[in-house]
């Protein structure tokens, strides 16, 4: 971060009072302090960040930019390039006192003005001290739609709305084609219609900066582009001097039946057969699913009631590393109610399904724990035969994976009554041996480039000496025929 503006409310102000709220800030680029407002109103400040393009707002509490979250998102969807918000006195899970934070690093001592805090906020967040709030979603949506005039004058009614949906159609596959062209990642849902489409949306993996220049919002009178970043449903504080810590992974093993389209129906059975969840939801990005299933568990198969297979299952699988389960044929109506409403009954489970979307995900999610079930059977019966106390989650996994029920009980052994010591050793070394291979190769790769490079400035150097003697000789002739008049 080279520009960062430390801010610090003046007393008696409110964030309530929205743009007229007045700051003391403090502009820093490289550490050094450029600038020093005792006092400036928000939307002065605002109007600093977009003109210098300031790189990140640091302050003591993030609530005294504005007075919620949803507050806060709307300040940061107006300006082209939201800097980042960096909340010093919180590290880790922790907040502390900003005085005592800056006594421990003899930035200051005593009470200090706003002036002074707004320094210190500048200073902290430069050192790397404090956590980014995090507002939004590495996401985008993008909504292609009618614009706000229902007729265009002169036109007939039915002929005015063709034109309308060819042109969202139009404007679908150009955007389409913008983000296949720079290889980002999205969802695509629409609405179709006679004469081309009523409406597109476009879940695009990628932060709103991302598409800057390559993507534009529109706002016609025949239709509109609305282009906004996805917010997150919790800010999200990440420390400025550490990596985000990973959440251990959970011992439960899902398997989970997905049903997508712009309703998409999700369903998770454990390995025994529970029904843990099933719900559907609108415009629900694989991310935000991904998020939600790895924190109920480590997915192993995700199921689809189709064959083949929708691109979103596809993706969703790859993303999760886990095995994507196809049925023979597509599962019909008859057969999907027939499935769910046998085991609901079976299992005696109180869930009521509310829509096609959540019984065709569960039906997916039953037909592919029936196909595994006679292995997963037999895991208990070898199990209970060895009497080890072994998770039988773990072995089912590496069961489904593909391993024998015997390699898997060898390798779950291993991992619990091997020393590991001996393991970490023996996997350090591999590591290790691979990284200088990796190494060599890249440095051979090199080698092999530079070489072609200085032949190929050879070959250049021989022909440019060929072209200097070439010109020296048609100098001298020239030369000798002036001398002969």
């Amino acid at each position: 971060m080279r520009k960062i503006l430390g801010i610090d409310i003046l007393p008696g102000e409110s964030p309530l009072r929205g743009g007229e709220t007045r700051y003391a800030c403090v502009w820093l680029i490289n550490g050094a302090i450029k600038r020093k407002y005792n006092e400036i109103t928000l939307r002065d400040l605002l109007n600093v960040v977009k003109k210098q393009k300031v790189d990140a707002i640091a302050i003591d509490n993030i609530f005294e930019l504005a007075p919620s979250k949803e507050h806060i998102i709307d300040l940061l969807k107006h300006l082209e390039f939201p800097p980042k918000i960096i909340e010093v006195t919180r590290i880790g899970d922790k907040r502390y006192k900003l005085e005592s934070i800056a006594s421990s690093l003899n930035l200051s001592k005593g009470r200090l003005s706003p002036i002074d805090t707004a320094e210190i906020c500048a200073k902290l967040a430069f050192m790397g001290i404090g956590s980014e709030a995090l507002f939004f979603e590495e996401e985008t949506r993008i909504v292609i739609s009618r614009g706000r005039s229902p007729t265009q004058g002169g036109m007939s009614k039915e002929r005015y709305r063709r034109n309308v949906e060819l042109l969202i159609l139009r404007l679908t596959k150009e955007v389409k084609k913008v983000l296949e062209s720079k290889n980002i990642d999205y969802d695509l849902y629409v609405r179709k219609a006679v004469s081309g489409l009523e409406s597109s949306l476009f879940i695009v993996y990628a932060p709103r900066s991302q598409l800057y220049g390559l993507i534009k919002r529109k706002r016609g009178y025949d239709v509109q582009v609305e282009i906004e970043p996805v917010s997150k449903s919790e800010i999200e504080f990440v420390p400025l001097s550490s990596v985000k810590k990973i959440k251990r992974e959970p011992d439960r093993y899902i398997i989970v039946g997905v049903d997508p389209g712009i309703s998409t129906g999700v369903a998770l059975l454990s390995l025994d057969g529970h029904i843990i969840n099933v719900f559907s939801r609108r415009w629900l990005s694989r991310r935000q699913l991904i998020k939600y299933l790895s924190s109920q568990g480590k997915v192993l198969v995700v199921a689809t009631d189709v064959n083949p297979p929708s691109l979103y299952a596809k993706k969703l699988a790859s993303s999760l590393n886990a095995i994507l389960f196809v049925p023979p044929k597509s599962l019909s109506i008859d057969e999907k109610r027939e499935v769910v409403s046998n085991y609901i009954a079976k299992t005696a489970s109180p869930l009521k399904i509310k829509d096609a979307h959540q019984r065709d995900a569960l039906s997916a999610a039953i037909k592919a724990l029936c196909f595994y079930r006679p292995k997963l059977e037999d895991v208990e019966k070898e199990l209970d035969k060895l009497e080890l106390g072994l998770p039988s989650s773990e072995v089912k996994a590496l069961v489904i994976k593909g391993n024998s029920i015997s390699d898997a009980i060898q390798k779950v052994s291993e991992k619990y009554f091997i020393p590991p010591p001996n393991r970490y050793i023996e996997l350090k070394e591999k590591r290790d041996v691979e990284g200088l291979y990796r190494a060599l190769k890249r440095l051979e790769d090199e080698v092999v480039k530079l070489r072609i490079e200085n032949k190929n400035l050879r070959i250049r150097e021989k022909e440019l000496i060929n072209e200097i003697k070439e010109k020296e000789e048609t100098i001298e002739k020239l030369l000798s025929f002036q001398s002969l008049e």
